[in-house]
């Protein structure tokens, strides 16, 4: 088993390899196989490769991430604002029903809430969004509904 020195050494090399992330944005503190990631990162994108970099590590037993999202530059994006961009990013993909997708803004933070019929809409609604500049966390929702006949 390895020690908690170890494990923190491994989950830094692991965010390392994120080409985007900057081990001076992110604090990373192991204790008894729990990573506790803490920092500021320009993208929920970066948020998501953070912590998924770290539940890939050998003998990590949970991973708590406290890493808050502040957009680079002076463009501040209002929750409506956001939310309206969103809506205009599910309308130009083909993939996404957005008729049937409820959005909801808070501070940043995303709920996504709907019935769809495939998972892989599910996901994309997900993906499309979760780089734009404003988003600090997807709550995904939707729920599939597929009829089996």
């Amino acid at each position: 088993m390895m020690s908690d020195e170890d494990l923190q050494m491994e989950v830094q090399a692991a965010i390392k390899l994120q080409q985007e992330l900057h081990l001076a944005d992110i604090d990373i503190r192991v204790a008894d196989g729990t990573v506790t990631l803490t920092g500021t990162v320009n993208s929920f994108v970066l948020k998501t490769a953070a912590e998924k970099a770290a539940e890939n590590v050998v003998g990590i037993k949970t991973v708590i991430t406290k890493i808050d999202v502040m957009p680079d530059g002076f463009k501040v994006m209002t929750d409506n604002n956001l939310k309206a961009e969103i809506l205009n990013v599910f309308k130009s993909h083909w993939d996404i029903p957005d008729d049937k997708i409820e959005v909801t803004v808070k501070d940043g933070l995303i709920t996504l809430e709907g019935k769809i019929k495939w998972h892989y809409q599910k996901e994309a609604a997900t993906e499309v969004i979760s780089s734009l500049i404003g988003v600090k966390s997807v709550n995904n929702n939707i729920t599939v509904e597929r009829k089996v006949t």
